[in-house]
Parts: structure tokens; C-alpha cells; sequence
């Protein structure tokens, strides 16, 4: 689903994309964890 979504874009549009999805994903465990 969300990969061609990458795909259409510039390569390193994507892999900005990509480290944004990733980091926020970090900081939601790291809430999730704080938040227990």
C-alpha cells in the first residue's frame, strides 16, 4: 500500500518520507512506554 506511494516520488523524497515514518514510530514506543 504505502510502498508505491514511495515509488512515485523522488528517491530521496522517499528516504526522507521513510526516516519521518521511522522516527516517529520511535517516539511513539517511547511514549507508549513513559506512558504505562
Amino acid at each position: 500500500r504505502s510502498v508505491r506511494f514511495y515509488f512515485n516520488m523522488p528517491r530521496d523524497k522517499a528516504a526522507e518520507q521513510l526516516n519521518d515514518f521511522k522516527e516517529s514510530q520511535k517516539e511513539l514506543k517511547l511514549n507508549r512506554k513513559y506512558a504505562q
